[in-house]
């Protein structure tokens, strides 16, 4: 049995990937994540870097060309 965790947040940076070409790719994903409870109207996040292997990097995790290319 796999632990298994769902995310839903924004993107804090674009995703990165590695090894596009090899037979192992790897992308890192940063996430923001909002609480769920407030305090006194601060409203809070907590981050996360998540990192995604094998054909879930390769297709299912989009890069966006550099804004500055």
């Amino acid at each position: 049995m796999l632990n298994q965790i769902i995310l839903i947040g924004r993107l804090t940076k674009d995703p990165e990937r590695r090894g596009q070409n090899s037979e192992k790719p790897v992308a890192v994903i940063r996430l923001a994540v909002d609480r769920d409870f407030k305090r006194e109207g601060d409203s809070e996040a907590d981050f996360f870097s998540c990192t995604v292997f094998g054909n879930q990097a390769r297709f299912g995790v989009p890069c966006w060309p550099d804004a500055a290319a």
